[in-house]
């Protein structure tokens, strides 16, 4: 189980410390196709001394299930996360991981004014089937709302 840390905002997990000074790179993450292209491009962006922080939203359940979107588990979502991890940390890169529970797009946001990340990546589209839209809605509203570079890998 994901517990709050002393002083994070509600969702950080405890084990995660944001080291000051790193160039942090927040990747929006959920284990889809896009998401790992993201991940892939991520790792040849940055370079050892670069922080990749991935972050994975469970979103709001009844929203997720309308648009048939998955239900794995958090145990399954953290797996998941570790095996990226672990896939980073290969390729001699630094990584770390949050899940958090909310609105998508809006978690990523504050994820990333709180750890100050010099850019947010994510895929065009997640693990939800709402369709074959040009944009996902969460990269599009992460697009939009962002106050930081923002980076939507094809």
């Amino acid at each position: 189980m994901i517990t709050p840390c002393a002083g994070c905002p509600e969702g950080f997990s405890r084990r995660f410390t944001h080291p000051q000074g790193l160039p942090t790179y927040l990747l929006a993450y959920d284990d889809s196709e896009s998401a790992k292209k993201a991940l892939r491009r991520t790792i040849g962006l940055v370079t050892v001394r670069d922080l990749i922080v991935l972050v994975w939203v469970r979103p709001d359940e009844e929203k997720f299930t309308r648009f048939g979107g998955g239900g794995a588990s958090e145990a399954d979502m953290l797996e998941r996360m570790n095996a990226a991890v672990a896939l980073v940390k290969r390729e001699s890169r630094q990584a770390a991981a949050l899940l958090l529970k909310g609105d998508v797009a809006e978690e990523i946001l504050k994820a990333a004014e709180t750890l100050d990340a010099n850019i947010i990546i994510l895929g065009h589209r997640g693990v939800s089937k709402i369709g074959p839209f040009a944009l996902g809605s969460v990269a599009e509203r992460v697009a939009q709302g962002a106050r930081r570079k923002v980076l939507i890998v094809k």
